[in-house]
């Protein structure tokens, strides 16, 4: 066995040292190509996709803030004097319910009054002033906006995609417009860090982090920032941009899209050195080799060995059909037992079990259907007993259990829980037509006492458990 070892280890170490010399060697060739893949294939691929993601989570609010910029019932509510708030409240907490959003409001032209599903708030002028989204709009020749604020009360980053409300005399009325919230974007972001293994973010034109998985996240480092400025302000043109930079020691690789409808940069990063180890051809191929001969020598000789010891295992200790310790191993583990509680001074008990008038089961169903309740007996008592418990087909009909640190009282209990669980067994009683019931005979480990003896006194009293009708327990 030793030689067999020795001889294995020296084959994987010869097998390893040569597939360590090629795979260095090729090693900057597939750095190569894997960066090339990244760079023309795809960083692009994955910033298009992000892009088109982002943009379609953002494609339904849009029409939903369209479609209140258009309705009817708004232009009326407001045309005549915008009196009833608990049409409009109810109106606009129906459209956030039904599509999911943080919110959706109008706001007045005429007072600045903010309404939203729960209510009207009433917002002066300077604090207009201060988030100056509204006369941004107003004063716009645009339609729409979408752009990313913090919400009053909470503080919270919100997607607000906002509308004009045009009158038939072309005269703005108001603007109508929902919020979405962060957590949509920000779930779109994780897609490409748990898939992709890339960090996909959102910067300002100013270079500065606005959003990426975690709101309020400040992962980039200020010496990245730096870079990225000067990044962010190049792919304003519109065009997919690659740039590289070091930051911390590390080589980054950052792809950017500037989406001109929310004035965001989308980024998708990752470090260079996550690409130390590309799939080339001469890396495969040499990898295929050194795993086929490595795996193909290891599985012939552990295939062989473990072949050969669970035969040797389960013909020295288990029983072929129950699957449980058979005799011989039993009265290994009672001994270790035996050593291990004459130091302790623990309770120990053995259990001998015994199944009732098994002979007729054979007579009247046949030896097949006997086997079956043997197999379904041992598996009651395998789950029932815990797993430092030693269970046995001692033979015939009859199974041994040894419960280690167990007291008489606590044993009896278990032997009842086990003699119930097969008399109500709905699988035995299946078999048998009319159930299975066993008789058991208890006896506490004696310190100083024999194994033999032991065993003469539980087998006792399962004799006096048959000697009383059966189906009973004596200790």
């Amino acid at each position: 066995m030793i030689f067999k070892s020795r001889m294995l280890i020296t084959i994987l170490l010869l097998m390893g040292i040569g597939f360590v010399i090629v795979a260095v060697s090729s090693i900057e060739i597939a750095k190569e190509s894997r960066l090339k893949s990244l760079t023309e294939q795809e960083l692009p691929l994955i910033l298009e996709n992000a892009q088109l993601n982002i943009e379609k989570t953002l494609l339904r609010p849009q029409v939903i803030a369209s479609v209140m910029s258009n309705d009817i019932f708004l232009h009326d509510w407001i045309e005549n004097g915008s009196k009833n708030i608990n049409k409009i409240t109810d109106y606009l907490s129906q459209i956030k319910k039904e599509d999911d959003l943080y919110t959706a409001f109008v706001v007045l032209d005429s007072n600045h009054q903010y309404f939203h599903g729960k209510g009207i708030l009433s917002i002066w002028p300077e604090r207009w002033v201060k988030d100056n989204w509204y006369f941004r709009l107003k004063n716009s020749a645009k339609s729409s906006e979408v752009n990313l604020g913090r919400n009053l009360d909470k503080n919270k980053m919100i997607f607000f995609i906002n509308h004009k409300i045009i009158n038939a005399q072309n005269k703005l009325i108001g603007i109508a417009g929902v919020g979405l919230n962060i957590n949509k974007i920000i779930t779109k972001l994780k897609i490409y860090s748990n898939e992709y293994g890339k960090y996909a973010y959102l910067l300002n034109t100013k270079g500065e982090l606005v959003l990426s998985q975690k709101e309020g996240d400040t992962l980039l480092h200020e010496q990245r920032n730096e870079a990225l400025k000067r990044f962010a302000l190049q792919s304003l043109g519109g065009n997919k941009k690659l740039f590289t930079y070091h930051t911390s020691g590390t080589e980054y690789l950052v792809a950017m899209h500037y989406l001109k409808r929310l004035n965001l940069i989308l980024c998708i990063d990752l470090p260079v050195k996550n690409v130390t180890n590309p799939m080339v051809r001469s890396i495969i191929i040499t990898a295929i080799v050194g795993c086929f001969l490595l795996c193909f020598i290891l599985y012939l000789i552990f295939k062989m060995m473990n072949i050969y010891q669970s035969r040797l295992e389960d013909a020295a200790w288990y029983d072929q059909l129950t699957g449980l310790l058979n005799r011989r191993f039993f009265i290994e583990k009672y001994i270790k037992e035996d050593e291990r509680h004459l130091r302790s001074q623990r309770d120990m008990m053995l259990f001998m079990v015994d199944i009732d008038s098994f002979k007729d089961v054979n007579d009247r169903l046949g030896h097949i259907c006997g086997d079956a309740v043997l197999v379904r007996c041992a598996k009651i008592m395998h789950e029932t007993m815990r797993l430092t418990d030693v269970i046995s087909r001692w033979g015939g009909e009859e199974f041994m259990l040894l419960l280690p640190e167990t007291s008489l009282k606590k044993s009896i209990t278990v032997a009842q829980r086990l003699k119930d669980l097969i008399a109500k067994d709905a699988k035995l009683i299946a078999l048998t037509k009319k159930g299975i019931t066993i008789s058991i005979g208890l006896y506490p480990y004696c310190a100083g006492e024999t194994m033999d003896w032991h065993l003469e006194m539980v087998d006792k009293n399962l004799y006096k458990a048959k000697k009383a009708g059966r189906n009973c327990i004596m200790y």
